[in-house]
């Protein structure tokens, strides 16, 4: 767990997410229990965002499982193990991917036995909507199989993702972190996958929901007085902005639309400010009077 290296790389990464929100929230902390071994189950809708929003809200020390087939590029493969990603296995995959999951359960009962945390998205892939679909049943066996061994309770906290907007860069994000839900060794493992899609959900019951600003006489002068510092910002800014707008004019994947310009802006620490608050400021013209 000593791995300064991974600590640095954490730390920049986080840093920069968190400016990728305007307003990130963090509600629900309290129902963390002090002891136990975590699994982590949330919905999934903004690509590489939702892991950052979930490094930054939890006290763990995280891993995470994302789709084996990823890991079929050596160098993505290389950089996802590094940054403690997992490969999991899904029927889709075949039943050799599928049996390979069991070293991996195993290699999660380490972890977790070193006080790490394993966070999972049960929904299998991310869906660039305001919806929480159907959750496989991963998670569940993988909370049945670390109860089966010795060691402290076993936990799942469902973390409830609101992105307010999973299009625009900069926007409000609200991680709510719902009552743990403590696993024995013999549950049943479709109704814990359905208890888990059901906690989620019920955390998620604001996301989407993006208020407008009004269009009185305040927020109009403030949007006028804004206006040279947004040109000053997207001056700054357009070594991002070109090459995003870019790639993402070609982009058929929408759930990439926050993780994009996030992705580009990580080498231009310096700029990161100005990137942030031009879109801040562009968010605040485009809720103004909506």
């Amino acid at each position: 767990m000593k791995d300064s290296g991974y600590r640095i790389a954490k730390a920049y990464l986080a840093l920069c997410a968190r400016l990728g929100w305007r307003r990130f929230e963090v509600k629900g902390r309290e129902n963390i229990p002090s002891k136990g071994r975590f699994i982590i189950v949330a919905n999934h809708s903004t690509g590489m965002m939702d892991p950052m929003a979930i490094l930054l809200a939890s006290p763990f020390t995280m891993y995470f499982g994302a789709r084996k087939d990823i890991f079929d590029n050596p160098v993505a493969g290389t950089l996802l193990s590094y940054a403690k990603i997992l490969p999991m296995g899904r029927a889709r995959d075949g039943r050799e991917a599928v049996l390979e999951n069991l070293e991996t359960f195993k290699r999660i009962n380490g972890i977790l036995q070193q006080g790490a945390a394993f966070a999972l998205f049960p929904e299998g892939t991310h869906f660039p909507d305001y919806e929480v679909h159907p959750f496989k049943k991963g998670a569940a066996r993988i909370a049945v199989s670390a109860a089966q061994m010795p060691g402290e309770q076993v936990y799942i906290l469902p973390f409830g993702l609101e992105h307010k907007n999973i299009f625009r860069y900069c926007s409000d994000t609200c991680v709510n972190i719902g009552k743990a839900i403590p696993v024995s060794a013999d549950a049943d493992i479709l109704e814990l996958t359905h208890q888990c899609q059901q906690a989620v959900t019920s955390l998620t019951k604001e996301m989407g929901v993006e208020k407008p600003y009004k269009a009185n006489l305040p927020n109009i002068i403030l949007a006028a007085l804004l206006f040279p510092l947004w040109l000053c910002c997207a001056a700054a800014s357009l070594i991002i902005l070109i090459p995003t707008a870019i790639i993402k004019r070609n982009m058929e994947d929408l759930g990439w639309s926050l993780t994009l310009p996030y992705c580009i802006s990580l080498p231009f620490f310096p700029l990161w400010p100005f990137h942030s608050l031009f879109h801040i400021i562009s968010n605040f013209y485009r809720r103004l009077g909506r």
